[in-house]
């Protein structure tokens, strides 16, 4: 009966069932099905990872003269933590791209 009456409504506004779905429930969901805002790969981070981004973020802030330094620790910590198993792949690509690259909606260029 659902199925039914998503297809007549998918078939009034000339769109297919696919599109009708991602509509109703506002797009927000990547074609892999984890949330577009990507902000939750920020949390629950290792003490160590999000001291050093932390000191990175706080740095930014006060423009401080030793950023090449900041930057070099924290790569070094997402990459130790990544190779470690502490942090997922896509934990450490978001961080960097976000953080140190300034890329940060790499995602959708792919």
């Amino acid at each position: 009966m659902q199925h039914e009456t998503l297809s007549k409504l998918a078939e009034a506004l000339g769109i297919d069932t696919e599109e009708l779905v991602l509509l109703e429930t506002g797009n927000d969901m990547d074609k892999d099905g984890r949330p577009r805002d990507k902000k939750y790969l920020e949390t629950g981070l290792p003490e160590s990872l999000q001291h050093s981004l932390d000191e990175f973020i706080q740095g930014e802030k006060d423009h401080v003269s030793h950023m090449d330094c900041l930057w070099g620790e924290l790569y070094g910590s997402i990459n130790a933590c990544q190779w470690g198993g502490r942090i997922t792949k896509e934990h450490a690509d978001y961080l960097r791209a976000k953080y140190l690259f300034g890329e940060e909606d790499s995602d959708e260029e792919e």
